[in-house]
């Protein structure tokens, strides 16, 4: 049985201080209506940075105000596409995840969240979404957050708000490379962590890890070529189950700009308001066409 594991794109909004802006735009509209578009279910997951941005507080308490995500996971919803990344500062409320008070508030928000999709979309549909850690945490980018080398409070209070929602709820990390040691080093003290390390809420041993996320970037053909040994080995003692991520949001020279999006964005000069024209680039046939294997 071949398991279609490219039906994934993605992408960030730019600047993510403005996702909502990004994220609900007129041009992102119709971008994943394409996306959506594609016949056979050829692609299915969007994995945008930065979700929890379109989050933000109420009176500085906290309260929050779902209303812009609600947006975003909607118009994901009615094009047959499902998120999820668990990125993001939330109006800047979160500023040191070694602090007790915010590490539980984490989880609490977590719970939230994942709880009103339970609600608005069904168990059913929110347990396929593919919950995932902060983006490649081994570049720093947090936004803000001061956290410790291996976030693992993050990782635990993500874990714990997931599983008060529901058991059924999938969670996975650390969406980074996991370079050999001593390089990556949050990639590896959380996998050590979910092996043997304390649960901050529970006190159990190990923590639940439902897949292990990857980014493995080298040239096209290696990308192809470590897939299929994977799959072909015999000896194998692990059932891997393989999701590719990016396709049409990386790009492999010389082809940056057939490759890096499924569409393509042109602007017609001084109109107002500006008339923006979304057409799709042959590689969104293309994944229409793999959905046929």
């Amino acid at each position: 049985e071949l398991r279609k594991f490219w039906r994934s794109t993605g992408f960030p909004p730019l600047p993510h201080s403005q996702a909502d802006q990004f994220d609900l735009s007129t041009d992102q509209q119709l971008n994943l209506a394409y996306v959506g578009s594609v016949p056979h279910g050829g692609i299915q997951q969007v994995r945008i940075h930065w979700m929890l941005e379109l989050i933000s507080t109420v009176g500085g308490k906290p309260q929050y105000n779902f209303t812009k995500l609600d947006q975003l996971i909607n118009l994901l919803s009615v094009n047959g596409l499902h998120p999820f990344e668990l990125m993001g500062s939330v109006s800047n409320s979160f500023t040191d995840l070694e602090d007790k008070a915010q590490v539980v508030e984490w989880r609490n928000l977590v719970y939230l969240l994942a709880k009103r999709y339970i609600e608005r979309y069904g168990l059913e549909t929110v347990s396929q979404w593919n919950f995932e850690t902060w983006n490649e945490p081994n570049n720093h980018d947090f936004d803000n957050v001061s956290m410790s080398v291996q976030f693992l409070n993050y990782y635990d209070a993500c874990s714990e708000g997931l599983r008060a929602a529901s058991p059924l709820l999938r969670f996975g990390g650390p969406g980074d490379s996991c370079h050999s040691p001593p390089r990556s080093p949050y990639c590896w003290a959380m996998l050590q962590h979910c092996y043997n390390g304390t649960n901050y809420f529970t006190g159990e041993t190990g923590v639940r890890l439902d897949y292990i996320a990857l980014h493995k970037k080298v040239s096209s053909d290696q990308v192809i070529k470590q897939h299929q040994d994977l799959l072909a080995d015999p000896n194998s003692t692990v059932n891997y189950t393989l999701l590719s991520n990016d396709n049409a949001f990386l790009s492999y020279h010389p082809h940056p700009f057939t490759q890096r999006t499924l569409t393509a964005r042109f602007q017609v000069n001084n109109t107002q308001p500006p008339h923006v024209q979304l057409l799709r680039k042959p590689v969104l046939s293309v994944m229409g066409l793999l959905a046929l294997l």
